[in-house]
């Protein structure tokens, strides 16, 4: 699709488009034109020529792999927008609904609707998975922020951070909080980045699960003190199943293991909580991590 060249004038003729003060959005703003407002003008806030280069090279890649992406559910911008003459943002659709963050972090949502929202979102995922090896496609920006929930159905809406082709994407909290990641080699670093794969986005999606099910922020834990909840949510009858995928994120010699198939078996409680395992103080346990790698 042919670029849209706007100027000042022109972008003050959009309206603002809001989004929730609760959504992580550090890189952008929302505009709409009154003729067309399913479509939304997003304009990214930085000026910097090379942070704006790479972006735009990885967007015209991902605007020119759209029919052998082809995931509907991927949200992809349409076109790129230069104002003034330079690259400035992309056009893409308005998806109706809720970001999932708000439905995974609200106390008062029901467990099932937590687990359904994830279930899909692990369905999303999987096909991302399955995309063509060659383009080394990956959402690399995993949190619940970035997907949005109607009806049962979920869309990934900030695709202008994937990965493709060796574009470096953004990363999630997720993996640049995680005080452990460069221990495991599987894991490719360049200095502080971590490449977005497929295992990063399992990351990521494991840390969403242990998100509901510890009602905390399990991903800032050292790598010790990880296999310890786990050690602890055994002794609450998880499924190992279950628990193997969680463990799989810190095995150097396999792939990470999608949790998918057994987010049915979660039954989270004050008991599972991470405040609540601290709270007992149970950090010798009777029984051997191996029962569940």
């Amino acid at each position: 699709m042919e670029p849209i060249n706007l100027n000042k004038q022109n972008l003050r003729k959009l309206k603002p488009y809001l989004i929730d003060d609760n959504i992580i959005n550090c890189d952008a703003n929302f505009y709409y034109n009154k003729s067309n407002p399913n479509l939304l003008y997003k304009i990214f806030r930085t000026n910097d020529y090379l942070v704006l280069r790479q972006k735009q090279d990885l967007i015209e890649d991902l605007i020119n792999h759209e029919q052998d992406i082809n995931i509907k559910e991927l949200i992809l911008p349409q076109s790129i927008i230069n104002i003034n003459g330079s690259f400035k943002g992309i056009t893409m659709e308005k998806v109706k609904g809720g970001n999932i963050s708000l439905f995974l972090s609200n106390n008062g949502c029901p467990l099932k609707i937590k687990i359904d929202i994830l279930y899909e979102l692990g369905n999303l995922l999987k096909k991302i998975r399955n995309t063509n090896p060659k383009l080394n496609l990956a959402f690399g920006d995993v949190h619940g922020d970035n997907f949005m929930s109607s009806k049962n159905h979920i869309s990934g809406i900030d695709t202008d951070g994937m990965t493709i082709n060796g574009h470096r994407g953004r990363i999630s909290y997720y993996l640049r909080k995680n005080p452990w990641l460069k221990e495991i080699n599987k894991y490719e670093f360049d200095h502080d980045y971590i490449f977005p794969n497929k295992d990063t986005d399992l990351f990521c999606f494991i840390m969403m699960v242990l998100d509901i099910i510890s009602n905390d922020k399990i991903y800032l834990l050292s790598l010790d003190e990880y296999k310890r909840y786990l050690e602890y949510l055994y002794t609450l009858d998880f499924n190992p199943n279950l628990l193997g995928s969680l463990a799989s994120i810190y095995n150097p010699n396999i792939h990470n293991l999608d949790p998918s198939n057994y987010l049915n078996t979660i039954n989270s409680t004050e008991k599972s909580s991470y405040s609540y395992f601290k709270s007992i103080n149970r950090w010798h346990l009777l029984i051997s991590y191996d029962k569940i790698e």
